[in-house]
């Protein structure tokens, strides 16, 4: 399974060959250990590309990586071992005022993952100064304080379990220094996009590390090196001496390590307020793949003879859900004529087809349709990448998807903040059948309905 890696000023040593000292010479020889008895042998394809970048102290972002891939410890195994490296690695104290103060927090979507983050962080961290606790629903109360307060390193919390620990001032988030979103896309999904935010922005948490200064400033130590008492000299020693307290303490900065099935258009914003400006991509071959897997929303396919594509177009759009209505096109021009015959169904179409608008431009030209004022939205593929559409209950495909990704794009608009959504997919009789073969493929794949007609054409390629 070969990942694709994107990002500036990579480990030297990427991807790694084995957890050795010779491939991370930052592993302690406890860590080591614990990975042998915990049965973690060879690192499996994407632990080769993310260990040794979150090693690295950089932010990295792995999307489209299923669980079976080793995710879970390939995010794990650099806090716990980055954490065990510091020199205040003895468990931290419980300030006067009763609120714990972990040094790295990490996020799970449900108390599933919770549950199973906790566990491979207690396996890591066996027979270290580290001290893991979990707060979720479903978990005693008492036991998660008797372990904060008992002194906390690295806290594995659902939103939900994070905000009652903050709202009873027992927990504080100023010394966090890495932070973990597993399954980012997912807890947005669930409708905890309000308490991600206020976790991360509202309640003191460090932000991202500096690394641009960081490089900079290291950059011009090495390359540069003009005359000891030179006025050039001088200048450097200045703007490097203004840099150090910038980043001399560690607390006051924060690396971040996020999984996503997708990156759709809310998770996106949170990340940019969240993440440095170079985060190191990890993206997985085919992530369109698990992108695609999202309990809330149906996917239909509705079948329409060439040339009878609108008006069955008009049928499809009055059925349930009622609410807002996102229907996608191969073209601009096609945008266009179907608005035009939607309106002349006397149903309320806005066209929108511009791929590029100032952010203040593209409001005013969606506002009668954020406003509920017109209640479908006809589109393009290209132009929906660039949509943030919270409330959309119905995305109707009009042409087939021309990529499995833009497939995966259009599911993202539908089905967020925890409410369910329908995708439908119109196929006519001049359906490529190997489009259609694939699309057949994933449908049964994520346990959807797929109609015999389907299937009997797909059949026929």
């Amino acid at each position: 399974m070969a990942f694709t890696v994107e990002g500036l000023h990579l480990p030297l040593k990427l991807p790694i060959d084995s957890f050795t000292p010779a491939e991370l010479p930052d592993l302690t020889p406890q860590l080591l250990l614990n990975l042998e008895a915990a049965g973690y042998g060879p690192p499996t394809p994407l632990q080769r590309h993310t260990v040794p970048v979150a090693f690295a102290a950089r932010d990295l972002l792995v999307m489209g990586a299923t669980h079976g891939t080793g995710l879970t410890v390939s995010l794990l195994l650099p806090i716990v071992g980055r954490l065990a490296l510091d020199p205040r690695a003895v468990a931290a104290q419980t300030a006067a005022d009763g609120a714990s103060r972990p040094r790295a927090l990490v996020l799970a979507a449900d108390r599933e993952g919770a549950t199973h983050a906790l566990d491979v962080a207690r396996e890591l961290a066996r027979r270290t100064p580290l001290r893991c606790a979990l707060a979720c629903g479903g978990i005693q109360l008492e036991d998660t304080l008797a372990e904060l307060a008992a002194g906390v390193d690295v806290l594995v919390a659902t939103a939900g379990g994070a905000i009652a620990l903050l709202e009873r001032g027992r927990l504080a988030l100023d010394a966090v220094s890495i932070l973990a979103l597993l399954d980012a896309d997912a807890l947005l999904d669930g409708g905890f996009e309000g308490a991600a935010r206020r976790l991360l922005l509202a309640e003191k948490m460090p932000p991202p590390c500096a690394a641009q200064c960081f490089r900079a400033a290291q950059f011009g130590r090495r390359a540069i090196r003009p005359p000891r008492n030179s006025a050039a000299a001088q200048f450097g020693r200045a703007i490097l001496s203004d840099a150090r307290p910038l980043l001399a303490p560690r607390r006051a900065q924060r690396q971040t390590l996020v999984s996503c099935a997708a990156l759709s258009a809310p998770l996106r914003a949170l990340l940019g307020e969240t993440m440095r400006a170079d985060p190191v991509h990890v993206t997985a071959p085919a992530a369109w793949r698990a992108a695609c897997v999202r309990p809330l929303v149906e996917q239909r396919l509705e079948f329409a003879e060439e040339g009878r594509q609108q008006p069955r177009l008009a049928e499809v759009v009055g059925k349930p859900p009622p609410g807002l209505c996102v229907v996608v096109c191969a073209s601009r021009r096609r945008c266009e004529m179907v608005a035009f015959a939607l309106q002349g169904e006397g149903v309320e179409a806005l066209a929108f087809a511009h791929e590029k608008m100032k952010p203040k431009e593209r409001h005013a030209a969606l506002e009668p349709f954020t406003a509920a004022r017109a209640r479908v939205l006809v589109t393009t593929d290209a132009a929906l990448r660039g949509l943030e559409l919270r409330r959309v209950h119905h995305v109707v495909g009009f042409d087939m998807p021309p990529t499995m990704e833009a497939y995966a794009d259009r599911m993202q608009c539908v089905g967020c903040a925890g409410h369910t959504g329908v995708l439908t997919t119109m196929v006519t009789d001049q359906v490529r059948r190997d489009a259609l073969a694939e699309l057949v493929e994933l449908l049964r794949a994520t346990r959807a309905d797929v109609p015999r007609w389907a299937e009997g054409m797909a059949r026929a390629l």
